[in-house]
């Protein structure tokens, strides 16, 4: 309902904060869907700890204590980020 009420606004700049944190994949999926079409044309920032949330962003920025510990695109941060590799390879295990 949250992210309806976002994009009924029209607003040039959209927050999400942990959006899709407490929905199966299936419907993160869907949800991730709709939020990158309506995302064409503005400016996104997704807040998220989900890899599957994050992975496709033109730019990912890495906070560790309260740091960027990195900045990129997923395979770049994968190669050179620590914080960001162990993010992924914990979530990926899990899978």
């Amino acid at each position: 309902v949250g992210i309806a009420r976002a994009l009924i606004k029209d607003p040039a700049i959209i927050i999400f904060d942990e959006a899709t944190s407490s929905l199966d994949a299936a419907v993160e999926a869907e949800i991730r869907d709709a939020i990158n079409e309506a995302s064409k044309g503005r400016t996104t920032v997704l807040i998220a700890h989900r890899f599957s949330t994050i992975r496709y962003a033109n730019r990912i920025i890495v906070m560790e204590e309260g740091r960027v510990a990195g900045e990129g695109k997923h395979e770049d941060l994968y190669k050179s980020c620590p914080p960001y590799r162990r993010l992924v390879d914990h979530q990926v295990a899990t899978i």
